[in-house]
């Protein structure tokens, strides 16, 4: 068989990735607000300009956290080429601040607009950045053996030849050996979680099964 890599998709990250887009979105309202205030205001037509900017980004932002919430899967790395557009909306939002400041206080906040940059720069190198971290978690199926890799730290590597029977629960997979060791893959945090179950399984049954006395247990 030809060696099967899986990337895994964590719902942890995904979770985070969703936090992020409300804590955006609570940036937002803030600017919102202030946006409401200079245009019930209007004091000067810059006044109104600076409020009319708030609202369409604050517009703006919220049509596309509203669209990556239902309609996309953020933790899916995707193209290389993707844009992130919540952190670019998030990032324009941020230079509004910076320079509605400028505007009201003659004073420039370096580390908003420090901020505002890496935030747009993560914006546009999005694709990139969610390819390189979705293909540090994985898990690897060869000839060889078992090699996963689920988080900086945690790592498991397993040889067929090591391997005495693989037993397969509704949260892990269970692999029982010599001297009796026991290496889990946790499928708990796993999105795709019944894409690397059927792999494993169908791994098995070739290196496993066919070997003789070596078994493959089910709940």
């Amino acid at each position: 068989m030809d060696e099967v890599t899986i990337y895994i998709r964590s719902k942890r990250v995904k979770r985070a990735e969703r936090a992020q887009m409300l804590q955006h979105g609570l940036a937002g309202f803030t600017l919102l607000m202030d946006g409401v205030e200079r245009v019930q205001r209007h004091l000067s037509l810059e006044s109104l300009s600076l409020g009319l900017v708030d609202l369409l980004v604050c517009a703006a932002l919220v049509l596309i956290i509203r669209r990556e919430l239902r309609g996309s899967k953020p933790s899916e790395h995707g193209t290389k080429h993707s844009l992130g557009w919540v952190d670019i909306t998030a990032a324009v939002l941020l230079m509004t601040e910076v320079f509605q400041r400028v505007y009201e206080s003659h004073k420039f906040s370096r580390p908003n607009f420090i901020v505002a940059v890496i935030t747009l720069l993560a914006g546009l190198f999005h694709g990139r950045i969610e390819q390189f971290k979705s293909q540090r978690r994985f898990v690897r199926l060869n000839e060889q053996g078992i090699d996963a890799r689920f988080s900086p730290v945690r790592r498991l590597k397993v040889l067929w030849s090591e391997i005495l029977s693989v037993r397969f629960e509704e949260s892990l997979i269970r692999f029982e050996g010599k001297d009796g060791f026991q290496k889990d893959i946790k499928l708990r945090d796993f999105e795709n979680a019944s894409e690397v179950t059927r792999a494993v399984k169908e791994w098995t049954e070739q290196r496993i099964l066919l070997a003789g006395p070596k078994q493959v247990a089910e709940p």
